[in-house]
């Protein structure tokens, strides 16, 4: 809807205004502001400024400076009675302006500053001014008359509105619904620029009545952008009727949108479709700006060899819209976080975004994405070991890697790019990138440098996906997915730590001891544990280091870190890092290292296991005693978040007392509420006795992470109902659900018990 507005016209330009007046004894005047004949909205003041050479020292008023008002057609005039003064100014201009009395009572009387329409004509008599100059010439002025054209605002309609956003449009339109009629007058102008400044070529104007409309030369137009339309002052004359008189437009002007074309369309995905090293996320650029669309509640899918693995709505943190520098039109589809692994896995990939996933821009002008469907291929890549194996070294002159399963290692001669990236290179902080040779035989790469390098530094050998290609036993030829070897050249052996790097249910003190021939000189807390994101990147600290419990470190080969304070870390993956000057050691005589700091980073890596199961049920008394036999029962893992089990992996076995297998059939079954499993035994065990259940390690992934092994111990006492309740008591019965079976059973009742697990007095008894 279209809103009615004022159109407010301010004009403050200087220029000459010619001479007035012209002899020795006469000012000369340089120019007028307002410029005489201008049209304007508000009067105030007007300043002369007089031409140079002239140096005004005062300014004195000796005869009466006055101004008419004369109406827009009509024939006489009105004299407003307000006084007007000249006044010098600091730089040396005239301002005829309302003398103070004036201004105050015009501004208590809500007219300040005069915005009454009509012609203004301002007179100063022969002689009014006299003007002295610095050097004390007396200057006075001839008849002065200056003249301005004062207009009201008005009030319009236009289409499209200020601030509208519209698809296409083929012409501007105005109405004045307070005027009865308009003539559009030989000065007629307006311009119509886009965004760019560029004018839009307008046609001849059409007006009838109080409607003015204004076509595009070249018709419909519908390029997307901020449109701005100007009409100037005096090109219509507003024809009055009973409350308003004649007058002509002040400027008039308003910007508006066009939104243009209203597809939208996908401009680009990354990585493009196809073979892929891994899945961490799809990015889709758009032609118009993405948001989630909260109407849709399907789910963005991916498939493994068409097996469902994901799924995401889109109002999910994996749903990632632009910040800062990105591409405004971005969305990113992540599969970070406990996806990782399954996105790394061989296979086909297909990932289905449902229509109307997404949506784009405002109503009315609203659009919904279409359905899209990606499909990506991660090949199987051989193992390999590595020689000489990563880490610190004390030289390093090639580096070969041996593959699995592989006939052939091809080298696919991939070159550098503009930047230097995309090809097999070695690169260290103290030496510019280097290109290796690259010598392939059977199933062996080596990557030869030029020199034998012994200087302390970080080296690493990048291998981009792509860069070698894989000729497997069976005749398949699949792309390496890439890998970077590092290796450290440093003054002496990294020291070892205890616990080492691996997998830990916890992590409190650490124990970092050096090799033979070496002590600790000094040590710096320049140290921490951070955990990895994950990209494996390193993220946020996650423990610090208690500075009162570091002993003195000279002389000694091991130093303990303690934690600052108690803290329980959360699965998932973590680095002790220690930066460049952590600590500083001596060394030995007949040792072939040099003395002195760690001048390379340290990197030991530590996995948090989740908790190993800290309930199960049912629970009977302690130990987990089964009245009658052992069939089936739960365990959850209350640390961790999701559960799977491996595919074709190990199944849980039971042990005798004496450590003998247990015949019998264990299925397991994941649970659908929580993280946890059902395990069932056929044949139940009913032998009076003490069981272990083994867990095998490996036979789950607990947040991504596989379990350690778990030993459960059970016992089966062989009771029945009959002999584990006194016949004299009289009791209600529960199912194992809780549900009532009798109320004020005695002992006759109970003896007719189908089979089967109740609850009795409070204990859990079998009924055989």
């Amino acid at each position: 809807m279209n809103l009615i507005k004022s159109s407010i016209l301010t004009l403050a330009a200087c220029c000459a205004a010619g001479v007035y007046a012209s002899d020795d004894a006469r000012i000369v005047i340089g120019s007028v502001n307002p410029i005489p004949g201008s049209i304007i909205t508000q009067f105030n003041q007007t300043r002369i400024t007089l031409s140079e050479p002239m140096d005004v020292a005062t300014v004195e008023q000796v005869g009466a400076i006055s101004y008419q008002v004369k109406e827009f057609g009509a024939t006489g005039t009105v004299t407003p009675g307000y006084p007007i003064e000249a006044v010098k100014t600091r730089s040396g201009d005239i301002n005829l302006q309302f003398t103070e009395d004036a201004a105050y009572e015009l501004m208590d009387a809500g007219k300040w500053p005069v915005s009454d329409p009509g012609e203004y004509i301002i007179s100063i008599p022969e002689g009014a001014l006299k003007v002295t100059s610095t050097d004390g010439t007396v200057y006075t002025n001839d008849l002065i008359t200056l003249s301005y054209k004062l207009l009201a605002p008005v009030y319009y309609v236009s289409t499209p509105d200020a601030d509208e956003k519209v698809a296409e449009f083929d012409k501007i339109t105005l109405q004045f619904p307070e005027y009865a009629d308009m003539i559009v007058n030989n000065e007629f102008e307006v311009t119509l620029r886009n965004a760019g400044g560029v004018i839009v070529p307008m046609g001849e104007p059409q007006a009838i009545e109080s409607f003015l409309s204004i076509p595009v030369a070249n018709g419909v137009c519908s390029d997307p952008g901020i449109y701005t339309f100007y009409m100037a002052p005096g090109s219509v004359t507003l024809v009055g009727n009973e409350t308003k008189g004649e007058q002509i437009n002040p400027a008039i002007s308003f910007s508006f949108e066009c939104v243009g074309n209203q597809s939208v369309e996908v401009k680009s995905i990354s990585p493009k479709e196809g073979i892929v090293e891994l899945l961490a996320g799809v990015t889709v650029i758009y032609t118009k700006v993405p948001k989630s669309n909260p109407d849709c509640k399907e789910t963005l899918k991916v498939y493994r060899d068409e097996k469902l693995i994901f799924e995401t709505p889109n109002v999910s943190k994996r749903v990632q819209f632009a910040v800062e520098n990105d591409d405004p039109n971005m969305v990113n589809f992540s599969f970070g976080g406990s996806a990782k692994d399954f996105l790394r896995d061989a296979g086909v990939y297909r990932i289905e975004v449902p229509e109307a996933f997404l949506m784009f821009g405002e109503e009315p002008f609203r659009l919904y994405s279409a359905p899209l469907t990606l499909e990506y291929i991660i090949q199987e890549v051989p193992k390999y070991t590595v020689s000489p194996i990563v880490g610190n070294v004390e030289s390093l002159s090639e580096v070969t890697m041996t593959f699995a399963n592989v006939e052939e290692v091809i080298d696919n001669k991939v070159k550098p790019d503009d930047q230097g990236d995309g090809a097999i290179e070695l690169v260290g902080k103290n030496f510019d990138p280097v290109l290796p040779e690259i010598i392939t035989a059977g199933n062996t790469v080596t990557f030869k440098f030029p020199e034998t390098y012994t200087a302390p530094d970080n080296y690493t050998l990048f291998i981009p996906f792509g860069t070698l290609t894989l000729k497997k036993s069976n005749g398949e030829e699949v792309f390496f997915n890439g890998t970077t070897l590092q290796y450290s050249i440093n003054n002496f052996p990294a020291p070892t730590a205890n616990p080492a790097p691996g997998e830990y249910e916890s992590l409190g003190e650490i124990t970092m001891t050096l090799a033979d021939g070496l002590t600790y000189n000094s040590w710096f807390m320049s140290t921490s544990l951070r955990a990895l994101n994950e990209n494996g990147e390193v993220g946020n600290v996650v423990g610090k280091w208690d500075p009162n419990r570091l002993e003195s470190a000279r002389g000694k080969k091991s130093i303990t870190l303690y934690p600052m304070d108690d803290y329980d870390l959360a699965p998932g993956d973590y680095v002790l890092r220690f930066i460049k000057s952590t600590f500083m050691v001596d060394v030995e005589e007949g040792y072939p290292y040099v003395s002195g700091f760690n001048n390379s980073e340290l990197s030991y890596y530590y996995t948090i296991l989740p908790a190993a199961a800290t309930e199960m049920t049912p629970e009977y008394e302690e130990g987990h005693e089964f009245i009658g036999q052992l069939s089936s029962f739960n365990i959850y893992f209350e640390k961790a978040d999701k559960l799977e089990i491996v595919e074709g992996g190990a199944l849980p076995v039971v042990t005798n007392a004496e450590g003998e297998a247990v015949q019998t059939a264990v299925s397991v079954a994941e649970l659908k509420d929580r993280a946890g499993l059902t395990l069932e035994f056929n044949p139940a065990i009913e032998a009076i006795g003490t069981y272990e259940v083994t867990i095998p390690a490996g036979m789950l992934r607990l947040d991504g992470h596989a379990n350690p092994e778990y030993v459960l111990t059970y016992k089966v006492n062989g009771q029945s109902a009959v002999e584990g309740v006194n016949e004299s008591v009289v009791a209600n019965v529960y199912g194992i659900d809780g549900t009532v079976v009798m109320r004020n059973a005695d002992s006759a009742a109970l003896h007719q018990l189908p089979a089967g697990l109740y609850i009795i007095n409070g204990k859990k008894v079998v009924v055989r």
